[in-house]
């Protein structure tokens, strides 16, 4: 009656310090709740960044860029749709400022200019190259990179895959252009490519577009890509796809398994200590139940003659089950 008392009477602090797994239980889920804040923190930060700084970008252009209504330019643009089977209307502006063409906008696209001189056969190749780049769709693919880029933020494999991947999108937009074209073409190609990077500046990108300038220390690299006429890999950057999108997979899972609250890995561990007893009282009940009962088996043979005793067969069986009284 007294223990039963003491028991009851007992603080809460006191039955934590009597329970030591709850007090690591409390521990985890802090632990798990303050990485959790510092990583909710990054990923809003770095998103709302570069959302915010292309935002700006947007506004800018809206401000400053101005509508080329050329004929000849239009002539050439709507040549270049037709040549690559798009439909859609694409604006075209001039933008002071820029360090090279690029196309913006995710639901309305736009190939922006700089204010350069270039000739008909140059500006067919900028907007064959932009043209390109909106046929492949690589402004959503660096959209959900820049997403990936937002959710890893912590990780610098991330960054490195990210920077990977947006050369390998200009790699694969050259071979597409140049494809199955003679060497002058190819040749009068990286020549344009070369006049605006030597006209512009190596200035940092703009989130979700895409530029001429912003490789320029892989010029050699690319300029070898575009004159090299042999059949070359498909796929590079549906590689990139699989081991971004394995790396994000690979890290939810990972995330969700160590998600689990300690408070729900001890209801599974006292589920499993519970199953385990139960176990253990369904054997004692049958060890117990088999004390209590004695079994006889008689075996009933065709023949009882010393004679035929070694050749005797069972013909019949009779197992006798008694319960002992207690």
């Amino acid at each position: 009656m007294d223990a039963t008392r003491s028991s009851a009477t007992r603080s809460p602090d006191d039955q934590v310090l009597a329970d030591p797994h709850s007090t690591r239980t409390n521990s985890s889920i802090i632990i798990f709740s303050i990485c959790f804040v510092i990583w909710a923190v990054g990923f809003l930060c770095l998103l709302v960044l570069h959302l915010l700084s292309y935002r700006n970008f947007l506004h800018y252009m809206k401000k400053n860029a101005i509508v080329i209504d050329q004929q000849e330019l239009l002539w050439l643009l709507q040549q270049e749709k037709d040549a690559l089977h798009i439909t859609k209307e694409i604006s075209l502006y001039y933008q002071n400022g820029l360090s090279s063409p690029m196309l913006v906008g995710l639901l309305r696209p736009r190939i922006l200019l700089p204010t350069c001189t270039y000739t008909n056969d140059q500006f067919s190749f900028i907007l064959r190259h932009e043209l390109t780049h909106y046929k492949h769709r690589d402004l959503w693919y660096k959209f959900i990179f820049l997403l990936a880029n937002a959710l890893h933020w912590f990780n610098p494999i991330i960054y490195l895959l990210n920077k990977n991947a947006s050369l390998t999108m200009e790699l694969y937009c050259d071979e597409s252009v140049t494809k199955q074209k003679p060497l002058s073409y190819r040749e009068q190609y990286s020549l344009t490519i070369l006049q605006i990077l030597k006209q512009g500046s190596s200035s940092k990108q703009v989130m979700l577009s895409t530029g001429f300038t912003n490789y320029a220390r892989h010029m050699k690299e690319r300029f070898q890509h575009i004159m090299n006429t042999k059949k070359k890999k498909r796929g590079s950057i549906l590689l990139l796809l699989c081991i971004l999108l394995i790396f994000i997979v690979s890290n939810i899972a990972a995330g969700q398994k160590n998600a689990k609250t300690p408070a729900d890995t001890t209801a599974d561990a006292n589920e499993s200590q519970q199953q385990v007893q139960t176990k253990d009282t369904e054997q004692e009940t049958k060890t117990s139940s088999l004390a209590d009962t004695t079994n006889l088996l008689v075996i009933g043979l065709d023949s009882l003659s010393k004679q035929s005793m070694e050749n005797a067969r069972p013909d019949s069986i009779l197992l006798l089950t008694m319960n002992k009284k207690k």
